[in-house]
Parts: C-alpha cells; structure tokens; sequence
C-alpha cells in the first residue's frame, strides 16, 4: 500500500525506491516470487508514467526471474503484461513474441484460463500485424498463412472455453473465427461465426460483445450485396445495446446503420 500511496501522490521518485528497496529485502530473503511481484508493480508503475522503456525491463527482468525458478504461472503472469506494454506501444511483432512466450508457459502450466487468455493476446497482437500490412501485402501467401494459424489458435480457443465451460470465452473465441473469416474474405462464414457469437455472448449477458459481432455480421451481410439482411442484425443489435444501457456499443451499431440507410438513399437518388 505504501507504494500506491506515494504513486498516487506523484512521488515518482520515493516510489520507486520504495520499490527498489522491497526488492532488496526479497532478495535478500531468498523470496523471489515476491521481487517478481514487485518487478511487475513497477513495470504498471513506470507505464502508468510513461516511461515504457523501463517498464518493458523490469517485466522482462521478472519473467526471466520465475522461469528460472520454474514458477510458470507467475512467469505467465509476466510475460502477459510485456504483451500488453508492446501492445500499447504499438509495438506489435514484440508484443506477438511476448504473447507466444506467455502461452508456451501457460501451456506448461496446464493452467487453461491462462492459456485462453494468451491465445487472445497472441491473437489480438498477431491481429495487429496483420491490419497495418499494406494492402498489397494482404495478396501474399504469407499473409495468408498468417490467417490460417491464427484461425487454427482460435478454434482451438473454442474447444478450451467449452471445456472448461465458460459461454463468455468461448463468445470470444467465436468472434475471432468469424473476424479471420471476414479478413479472408469468406463472408458467408464470418456471418455463421459472427451470429454465433451474438447468442453465446447475450446468454453469457455480454452485451458490447454481442453488438460487435451483429456489426462484424452486418459487415459480411455488405460484402454480399444483402443490406437489408445488415439492417435487420443491426437493428436487433441497437435494441439490446438500449435495454442494457450501452450507449457506447449503441452508437457503434448506430453509425453503420446510419452508413447503409445513406448510401441506399444515394443509389434511389442515381436511378434514371
């Protein structure tokens, strides 16, 4: 606590000896899943002011700490936060390295709601690559091949969250099969996965991820010339945003909707 109180009050400075000095006292004491511990506040901690070149060593420092100590779920725990560090710092091919480590642990560990949770970071920074190639790289085999094994780690996303009997991942894992599909072009099957997510997420009451899957459907419905078949998702879509007060996830769909309704009333407007 002594350390949140001299972070909140901006006491850079005695926060991180703060730090430092607990360090030392674990490591003094043989305690290293506690220095880890303390390697992983200050890595949030030196993010939290910007600073994310020491944020990503001490988070590194940590994870080497407590796989030398064989503490893989601890070392997962890690490796997840340098994931996210890169993430946010837009450095998504370190990210996607970090997120690989963390599930190859989390693998180890048998742990499987960690390894869920590294498969959607491995996912979501995989995915980043991917949407900031140029578009002819998106021709690519190797592009391609990107696609292909990210589907793969999402399907089998699919079988873990089943197992292990949680609706909410498993609505996760669903909206990243029908995000790849989407990305590849297959739009009849993006829409399959897509309105499978809307069920899974509503019955595990996830609202703002069942709004975005009926978007990501709407989007398949586009590419195949079916406004209407967009309209109709979309609207379900807005009424159960409402009933649940999601404003954000409401005006997400809204704005669609919006951008279908307008361009069919431009090509009324372009008929002879």
């Amino acid at each position: 606590s002594d350390l949140g109180s001299h972070a909140l009050v901006g006491e850079t400075a005695l926060a991180v000896k703060a730090a430092t000095l607990a360090r030392e006292l674990f490591r003094e004491e043989g305690y290293s899943r506690g220095e880890a511990k303390v390697l992983k506040a200050s890595a949030e901690f030196f993010m939290q002011q910007g600073n994310y070149t020491a944020a990503v060593r001490t988070a590194t420092e940590g994870a080497i700490l407590m796989e030398d100590c064989g503490d893989n779920t601890c070392a997962t725990h890690l490796r997840y936060t340098l994931a996210c560090l890169h993430l946010h710092s837009e450095r998504f091919a370190d990210a996607a390295r970090a997120a690989m480590d963390g599930l190859k642990l989390a693998r180890l560990g048998e742990d499987k709601r960690a390894t869920l949770q590294m498969m959607f970071t491995t996912l979501e920074a995989n995915n980043a690559i991917l949407q900031s190639a140029a578009a002819e790289e998106k021709m690519t085999k190797t592009f391609k091949q990107g696609i292909e094994k990210m589907k793969r780690l999402a399907k089998e996303a699919i079988g873990i969250s089943v197992k292990i009997k949680d609706v909410g991942l498993e609505a996760a894992a669903n909206y990243w099969v029908g995000h790849l599909f989407l990305m590849e072009g297959r739009a009849r099957e993006g829409i399959e996965a897509g309105m499978r997510t809307v069920e899974l997420a509503y019955a595990a009451r996830d609202v703002a991820l069942g709004v975005r899957a009926s978007v990501l459907a709407a989007h398949a419905h586009i590419a195949l010339s079916e406004e209407d078949k967009a309209i109709q998702v979309l609207t379900e879509a807005i009424a159960a945003a409402s009933k649940a007060s999601d404003g954000q996830s409401k005006s997400m769909a809204e704005g669609l909707l919006e951008q279908i309704v307008g361009l069919q009333q431009q090509n009324v407007k372009a008929l002879p």
